[in-house]
């Protein structure tokens, strides 16, 4: 039997598809070399729009918005390979299901057409992306979920490290230097696994088969601590069920490494890479990126009319900053 393809294209702009989305439900496409476009969820299109200007430097650039249209069509296996035809490429279903939460412009019997958002590719301009993706907070479901859901997610946050360190792994993919592949980590995995074993997978992402990434610590902690000062400013702010990405490039200039060295052997002996060695980094703070993703159910005081009112900043999330200064400022008196 063929099996179901779609192909999506916006009025005047062909898009195709993204291949570095680690976590996540939503449907998300490549818009050009530098902007994806995501399904357009209301909560999160009007987070966007009325972001406190200390936050923007923590999230991807909102482009504004496109409509997408997206028709059915059909693909055939042929020699272990998916053939497509002229109507377009296969959408995993999960992700199409996403749709039902997006606004929908038109539709037919052949294609229907949607709102979505264009968004700074934070991949962008790296060769071999590695991404973390950890949930953050303490509390998943946001003041609008029905009482099913409030449960779920309920119980999922307190059988899980989202409880304890405010974290928990959704997705992550680190490139391998020489494999010239990449390990991937999931969803399923990141619940599966303790508050150590947590900690091992985020020192262990800045591991590329050879050595360690030591020139990203410090970058890395430089922005969570900045990041960490302004979610302390932001009273009455929750961001439930956001994630945080941490993202470099895995491709280091002419493949230049140091000796091999196990991944958990975690000493003063590690070769170290220097930033001069990264090949897309046009300087320090081009090294590695750390931005918040996913604002569908975060909220504060007077958003959409919402009737539940916070006090203080967002502890949860906090914690979770927390732990993964922690993780790292270990991690860096370690390496010395």
């Amino acid at each position: 039997m063929p099996e179901t393809q779609e192909r999506h294209h916006t009025e005047n702009n062909h898009v195709s598809s993204f291949d570095h989305q680690v976590a996540g439900q939503s449907l998300i496409l490549r818009y050009d070399p530098t902007t994806i476009c995501k399904c357009l969820v209301h909560r999160e299109y009007m987070f966007y729009q009325h972001m406190p200007d200390a936050l923007r430097p923590f999230v991807a650039t909102f482009k504004g918005t496109t409509p997408v249209k997206i028709s059915i069509g059909e693909a055939s296996q042929e020699n272990g390979s998916l053939q497509h035809n002229t109507r377009g490429f296969k959408v995993d279903p999960s992700r199409y299901r996403a749709l039902q939460k997006t606004d929908r412009i038109y539709n037919n019997e052949d294609e229907e057409t949607y709102q979505f958002m264009k968004l700074e590719d934070l991949m962008y301009p790296y060769r071999q992306p590695c991404i973390l993706d950890l949930k953050v907070g303490v509390r998943q479901h946001g003041d609008d979920a029905p009482q099913e859901k409030v449960d779920y997610q309920t119980q999922k946050c307190l059988n899980t490290t989202s409880h304890s360190l405010g974290l928990r792994l959704c997705g992550m993919k680190r490139y391998l230097i020489q494999e010239q592949t990449y390990e991937k980590r999931d969803k399923f995995y990141g619940r599966q696994i303790g508050d150590d074993e947590l900690k091992n997978e985020i020192i262990n992402f800045l591991h590329n088969g050879e050595e360690y990434r030591f020139d990203l610590v410090d970058p890395i902690i430089s922005q969570l601590q900045k990041l960490e000062a302004v979610i302390r400013t932001l009273e009455g702010y929750r961001f439930y069920s956001c994630s945080l990405v941490i993202i470099y490039d895995g491709e280091i200039e002419n493949n230049a490494v140091g000796d091999s060295v196990d991944p958990n052997s975690m000493n003063n002996n590690v070769p170290v890479v220097s930033p001069q060695q990264t090949s897309n980094a046009n300087s320090v703070n081009d090294l590695v990126k750390a931005r918040i993703v996913d604002f569908a159910h975060a909220t504060y005081d007077g958003f959409e009319k919402d009737s539940v009112r916070h006090i203080g900043p967002d502890h949860g999330f906090l914690l979770g900053l927390s732990t993964l200064l922690e993780v790292f400022n270990e991690f860096k008196k370690q390496s010395l």
